[in-house]
């Protein structure tokens, strides 16, 4: 049988066109999904009786696997412990900065707070004064009309 380059290239394209297909298809789907399982749940068995062999014929793969996992609780409690302190780190870095990032925004809203009403009160100073000053005008207005009222009144008499 001969193998010609044009198969050796299809074959592949065959291939990915099926998988496409059936990555479509529902029933397709399930079978893969289920042969899957199947081949973790063999290949599980299969890890478990290798496991079970050894440790029962080898007392020393025993001991070697209870120093290594003594090792690895160390490595694991060492490894927790840092990734505690590294989250609290963390954890205290942000509220620092969230505080810090607060408490700028509250002296700025603060200052902002302050700034109006110092324009205000200014503005309420300037107006005071603009309504004491308009009042002495009228009342300076009035008293030169009262003055000039009577100036004329006075001569009406004289005359």
């Amino acid at each position: 049988m001969k193998i010609t380059i044009l198969a050796c290239v299809s074959l592949p394209l065959f291939a990915m066109s099926q998988a496409q297909n059936a990555a479509h298809d529902p029933a397709m789907q399930e079978l893969i999904a289920a042969i899957r399982e199947e081949i973790w749940a063999v290949n599980q068995m299969q890890l478990g009786a290798f496991y079970a062999n050894h440790r029962v014929t080898s007392p020393s793969l025993q001991q070697g696997e209870l120093e290594m996992s003594l090792g690895l609780k160390r490595a694991a409690m060492i490894f927790f412990v840092v990734a505690e302190a590294i989250q609290w780190g963390l954890g205290c870095a942000f509220w620092w900065f969230f505080v810090k990032e607060l408490l700028r925004q509250a002296s700025r809203s603060k200052a902002a707070r302050d700034a109006r009403v110092a324009k205000e009160r200014q503005e309420k100073k300037t107006r005071a004064e603009k309504e004491f000053y308009d009042n002495i005008e009228r009342i300076m207005v009035l008293g030169t009309a009262l003055k000039e009222r009577n100036a004329a009144v006075e001569e009406a008499r004289e005359t």
